[in-house]
């Protein structure tokens, strides 16, 4: 027996970040946008996302403070802000550490609790603002995932909060989005999506579905 549960929507293709606008718009008219620090807009891959986003008439603030491995009080500055703003949504743009805070900042933001409690154990009791995850590695499949990796500084301790109310509503896979990634990240980002179909297909809990996936990969 198993359970598959695959209720993201995923978008793949090369150009289909045109395609950006018109799903943030059916998710509302308010978006916050999270991203890294410098990277995204080096590559001119923020303008290139902001510029489709605004055609549709969305309102759109920035949050572009997501450092690697991103800490509790960044993922809480962020909340704070989706808050403010009163964003209708909320979109990843980068790795695996924007993907993880902008899961976070989104499932949230509309939580009772604070970060710290969630983290500690704490239940998401319901429904977040809408995530719309933009990848550009092929690593991690954070776009994808139930799960928001977080780091407690204070105390030296990197772990997961999980919910399902973390998946996102939409996945836009743009294969040309990773075409700017250095060498040494492409090569890393690479093993970690080996290593982690090796994981997939040798487990005790591997099932048709997982083996076939895992294969392709």
């Amino acid at each position: 027996m198993f359970l598959l549960m695959y209720p993201s929507r995923i978008i793949f293709g090369r150009g289909v970040i045109k395609e950006l606008g018109k799903e943030v718009s059916s998710l509302g008219k308010k978006a916050l946008l999270v991203t890294g620090r410098s990277s995204m807009r080096k590559t001119g891959i923020l303008d290139r996302v902001t510029g489709v986003i605004k055609q549709e008439g969305i309102s759109l603030d920035l949050f572009d403070r997501v450092e690697h491995d991103p800490c509790l009080e960044t993922v809480n500055q962020g909340i704070k802000i989706a808050r403010k703003k009163k964003s209708d949504v909320v979109i990843g743009l980068g790795g695996g550490s924007a993907m993880d805070a902008a899961k976070a900042i989104a499932s949230l933001a509309r939580q009772s609790g604070t970060i710290w409690e969630y983290y500690a154990g704490r239940k998401i009791e319901k429904e977040g603002l809408p995530f719309v995850a933009i990848p550009t590695t092929a690593g991690t499949g954070a776009e994808i995932t139930n799960n928001s990796v977080l780091t407690d500084r204070k105390v030296s301790l990197k772990k997961s909060i999980r919910s399902p109310y973390m998946i996102a509503r939409v996945a836009l896979v743009d294969p040309e989005l990773t075409f700017f990634l250095p060498s040494q990240v492409t090569a890393y980002t690479g093993m970690d999506a080996f290593t982690q179909a090796l994981e997939s297909s040798v487990t005790r809990t591997s099932n048709p579905i997982t083996d076939t996936l895992a294969l392709q990969a």
